[in-house]
């Protein structure tokens, strides 16, 4: 839509990046109304989970038109930025709040925006030779980019077709992934397979920086504290030295949404934030369908985590997690289950 492939060979890679970073972080942005308006009393204003709220609902709603009707799946992202940009504009209790996100966001969004320049030399399947545009295609990439691709083109009202076996169409199968990059990839759904592995990019340099800079919160260190640093900031590259293959296999296949879901789960758990908790936990069934035990378990925990452990203590938490974002959410993942599985 604001991109043709033509550019690719003509402008240098470097400010292709940094357009592909604005593009990408503009819809971060503009995602984060909806996400701020429900979640204003249940989670903290954090300019990434309240996108990741509001995105992950209209994921799942695009999931759910993409298995009944193919058709209006791309107009429920219009539709989403539309609202978006409508409560932006109306709400300056939200603008001020998304301001406020945004400055305390500026060292993670900094550290995003060198993660992903560095991310882009190292993962590059992009090359200008002989002023000719290359790509080192995989054997996976129609297989990532087909449902996107077709979320953003269908016309037709069918069983959503397999992009790379045309007219053949998709069994049951589990499209949030799909339509959660397809809210990022709409401006430029014409770059279709590179966009999609710029956007994973992206996806890491936001989930390193969010990892890193969750273990330093305070911003006013002490001199005193100067060797702690050092060494927390130690342990921290060790750790995702440690875990760097599985994480990086993760984010850059089809994981984003539950590794990121993880991460503040943990955090949840740790600062013994209840409300949050149990909103990534569904949020993590939401991403994929393999993670429902895991959220069950933690579901478990939740209830049975308490120093007076009784039947009232269960029913008081089950009554406390009955909020609005919560009931949105369970609600639409009863909705997704079955359109997934209805045409089997």
């Amino acid at each position: 839509m604001f991109f043709s492939l033509n550019l690719l060979e003509i402008l240098p890679l470097t400010i292709i990046n940094i357009f592909f970073f604005f593009v990408f972080s503009t819809v971060l942005f503009l995602s984060y109304p909806i996400g701020r308006y429900f979640l204003i009393n249940h989670c903290e204003n954090n300019l990434v989970k309240c996108s990741l709220f509001s995105m992950t609902i209209f994921a799942t709603i695009v999931a759910i038109t993409t298995n009944l009707a193919p058709i209006f799946a791309k107009y429920v992202i219009f539709i989403f930025y539309l609202i978006n940009l409508f409560i932006l504009v109306t709400s300056s209790k939200i603008r001020n709040d998304l301001f406020k996100a945004v400055i305390s966001f500026k060292f993670v969004l900094l550290a995003t925006f060198l993660i992903f320049l560095i991310l882009n030399i190292i993962y590059n399947r992009i090359f200008i030779e002989s002023d000719k545009l290359v790509y080192f295609f995989d054997s996976h990439d129609s297989f990532y980019i087909g449902p996107i691709a077709e979320i953003l083109t269908a016309d037709y009202f069918s069983r959503i077709k397999i992009f790379s076996h045309y007219p053949l169409e998709w069994s049951s199968y589990h499209f949030f992934e799909a339509s959660f990059n397809s809210i990022f990839l709409l401006p430029i759904y014409q770059l279709g397979i590179i966009g999609l592995n710029i956007l994973k990019n992206f996806y890491l340099s936001i989930f390193l920086s969010l990892f890193f800079f969750s273990f330093f919160k305070n911003e006013s260190f002490k001199k005193e504290e100067f060797l702690q640093i050092i060494l927390k900031a130690f342990l921290v590259i060790l750790l995702f030295i440690l875990l760097s293959p599985q994480i990086t296999y993760f984010i850059l296949t089809k994981n984003f949404i539950s590794t990121l879901s993880i991460i503040f789960i943990i955090q949840s758990l740790l600062s013994n934030n209840k409300k949050e908790f149990l909103l990534w936990v569904i949020i993590l069934s939401l991403s994929s369908f393999r993670n429902i035990f895991i959220s069950v378990m933690f579901f478990v925990y939740y209830l049975i985590e308490s120093q007076h452990f009784n039947f009232t203590s269960i029913i008081h938490k089950i009554k406390r997690s009955l909020n609005l974002p919560n009931l949105i959410l369970m609600t639409l993942f009863l909705l997704y289950l079955i359109a997934t599985f209805y045409q089997n």
